[in-house]
C-alpha cells in the first residue's frame, strides 16, 4: 500500500483506487500494532528470574485488542471490503498494464516472502477467524481455573464476533442479488398488460411507466430461492422463472441473452447460485403477497390422473376472499419441487409469523397502561382549554350528513331496476386503498 502512494504522489497509477483496494488497512495495522504492543508490555512486566510469559497477560493484551477493534467491528469492515477489493484488483489489471507491472514489482520486496497481493489481501481475515483455534489451544494447556474461564468467555465473544460477520456477508451477497435482480426485471406497462383498457390521451406519458420498478431494492427484503418452472396451461406449457422472496412471489418469463448461460440453482432449499449472464426478466404476473395464496402438493394419484409430472399448485386469493388465479407448476425434476415446496412453506409460515408478531407487539402497547400513565403525567392540560374533538362542530355536521344519505338510501326502492348488469360481477373487486384516482 505505502508504495502505492508515493508512486501516486508523482501522479503515476492514479486508476488504482487506494480506499477500495485495501479498504480499512490502516486501521487493521494501528489495532494489531497496538495489541502486539500491550502484549510485549505485559510479557516484559511479569517476566521473573524463572519464568517469562503468563496467560493473565495474553488475557489483559486481548482485553484490550476486543476494546480497539469495537469487538471486531473494524475486522468486520475489511472482510465486507474483500470482494470489492478483489473485482477492483482485476479490473485495474485489465485495463492497465503498467499495473501489472508495478505490483509484479513489489512482489520482489523480501517482506512479502514471495506472496502475491491477493494472499496478502486475505491475511487479515484468516488472522480473525482462526482466532479461536489460537485461544482454545492456549486454553487446553492453561491449569488455573479462573484463567480459563476468561479465556472461555474470550472465545465466546471472539465466535459470536464471527457470526455476526457472517450474517453481515449473507447480507450483503443477498442485498447484491437483489440488486440484480432489479436491473434485469422488466415491468409491462398497464397497455401491454390490459390491451383492452382505454387510456386518456394526458395519462398516457404518466402510466407508460410502472411506479413499482424499483420495489424489490429493500435492504429488509431476502431473497430466499429461484429458479425455472414449467407454468402449466390449456393450450401448452411456458418457461418461466420463479423469484421468491420472504414477503413475495414473483413470476417472470426469463429472455435469455445470446450467450449460454443459464441461472443454476443449488439443491440446497436455503442456498442459490446467481447468474453472470446479462438476461432480463418480464414479469408476466403482478407480485403475490406471500399470505396471499395457497399451496397444494400434487400427489403421485392426481399427477398420473392429469399427466403431470414433478407439479405443484398455487391458487391465489385476494384480502376478499376471491380466488383471482391458479397457476400449476412443473419443476425440472423431483428433487427441484422438493424445494420449492419446503422453501413456500418456510416462506409463508415466517412471513406469518412476524405480520401476527408484530400485531400483537403493537396490541400489547396499545393496552399498556404504563405507556398511558406516562403520557398523563408529562401532559397535563387543563380540559376548558381543549374541547373534546368527538363533538367538533365539523364532525357532528358530518355524521348528520352520512346519516341523512343511509336514510336516504333504504327507502329507494330496487325493485324497479331489474337484475344487475354483467360488468358489475365481472370484475374483481379492488380495495380503495389500492386505487389511483
Amino acid at each position: 500500500m505505502e508504495p502505492l502512494k508515493k508512486v501516486q504522489v508523482e501522479g503515476f497509477l492514479m486508476s488504482a483506487d487506494v480506499q477500495e483496494l485495501f479498504g480499512n488497512l490502516d486501521e487493521l495495522c494501528y489495532v494489531s500494532y497496538t495489541f502486539c504492543k500491550d502484549f510485549l508490555a505485559s510479557l516484559l512486566k511479569d517476566m521473573g528470574p524463572t519464568c517469562f510469559g503468563s496467560t493473565a497477560a495474553l488475557i489483559s493484551a486481548f482485553e484490550r485488542l476486543t476494546k480497539h477493534s469495537r469487538n471486531g467491528e473494524v475486522y468486520h469492515r475489511y472482510c465486507l471490503n474483500y470482494s470489492n477489493a478483489l473485482a477492483h484488483l482485476e479490473n485495474v489489471r485489465k485495463q492497465h498494464e503498467e499495473f501489472g507491472e508495478f505490483d509484479k514489482w513489489c512482489s520482489q520486496d523480501p517482506r512479502c516472502n514471495r506472496l502475491q497481493l491477493t494472499d496478502l489481501l486475505v491475511a487479515p481475515m484468516q488472522h480473525w477467524t482462526k482466532m479461536p483455534l489460537l485461544l482454545k489451544e492456549i486454553r487446553k494447556y492453561t491449569e488455573n481455573t479462573e484463567e480459563r474461564m476468561q479465556l472461555t468467555e474470550s472465545i465466546e465473544d471472539v465466535e459470536k464476533s464471527l457470526e455476526q460477520l457472517n450474517d453481515k456477508m449473507k447480507w450483503v451477497k443477498n442485498f447484491e442479488r437483489v440488486l440484480e435482480i432489479q436491473h434485469q426485471i422488466v415491468w409491462p406497462s398497464i397497455s401491454e398488460t390490459d390491451p383492452k383498457s382505454f387510456i386518456p390521451e394526458f395519462l398516457k406519458s404518466t402510466l407508460s411507466q410502472q411506479p413499482c420498478e424499483r420495489l424489490l431494492a429493500s435492504p429488509k427484503r431476502h431473497l430466499m430461492y429461484e429458479g425455472p418452472v414449467t407454468l402449466v396451461e390449456q393450450s401448452k406449457g411456458q418457461e418461466m422463472y420463479i423469484f421468491l422472496f420472504d414477503d413475495i412471489f414473483l413470476l417472470t418469463k426469463l429472455k435469455k441473452s445470446h450467450r449460454k448461460k443459464t441461472s443454476v440453482v443449488d439443491q440446497n432449499p436455503n442456498n442459490y447460485k446467481a447468474d453472470a449472464s446479462p438476461g432480463t426478466y418480464t414479469v408476466y404476473r403482478q407480485p403475490i403477497s406471500l399470505d396471499r395464496f395457497s399451496l397444494h402438493d400434487v400427489g403421485p394419484a392426481e399427477a398420473q390422473a392429469n399427466g403431470l409430472k414433478n407439479a405443484f399448485v398455487i391458487v391465489q386469493i385476494t384480502r376478499f376472499q376471491q380466488i383471482v388465479g391458479i397457476y400449476t407448476f412443473q419443476a425440472p425434476s423431483e428433487t427441484a419441487k422438493a424445494a420449492w415446496l419446503d422453501n413456500l412453506r418456510e416462506a409463508k409460515e415466517k412471513y406469518n409469523g412476524d405480520r401476527n408478531a408484530s400485531r400483537h407487539n403493537s396490541f400489547k402497547e396499545n393496552l399498556n397502561p404504563s405507556n398511558t400513565g406516562a403520557v398523563s403525567q408529562t401532559l397535563t392540560v387543563t380540559p376548558q382549554l381543549v374541547p373534546d374533538s368527538r363533538n367538533s362542530p365539523r364532525l357532528v355536521k358530518k355524521r348528520s350528513e352520512m346519516r341523512r344519505i343511509h336514510e336516504r338510501s333504504q327507502t329507494i326502492d330496487m325493485s324497479g331496476y331489474g337484475t344487475l348488469p354483467k360488468s358489475f360481477v365481472q370484475h374483481k373487486t379492488k380495495s380503495v386503498d389500492s386505487v389511483y384516482l
